[in-house]
């Protein structure tokens, strides 16, 4: 069974976080703050990338769990959020 160590722990919830702020299917506000938990341990495995692969990541997990299309440039902030809390 897979384990997950404290920085992939500390990158979650960092991507996780950085999800909850810019909510970009507006549930987070009404379901809560892990509503995007899965999508942040999908996209954790990507957050080593750089930004602009990270946010073409990003867009296609949420493509994948919602079949919805966002805006890149909104996937690039967030990339660029993501990279800079986490240092990596």
């Amino acid at each position: 069974m897979y384990q997950i160590s404290g920085n992939d722990l500390n990158c979650i919830r960092i991507i996780l976080d950085v999800l909850n702020k810019y909510d970009p299917m507006g549930l987070a506000t009404f379901i809560g703050s892990e509503e995007y938990s899965i999508e942040a341990i999908d996209i954790a495995g990507r957050a080593s990338a750089v930004e602009g692969y990270l946010a073409t990541y990003i867009q296609d997990s949420f493509w994948f769990w919602f079949e919805a299309t966002l805006d890149i440039d909104l996937c690039l902030e967030m990339a660029k959020e993501i990279k800079e809390r986490i240092k990596r």
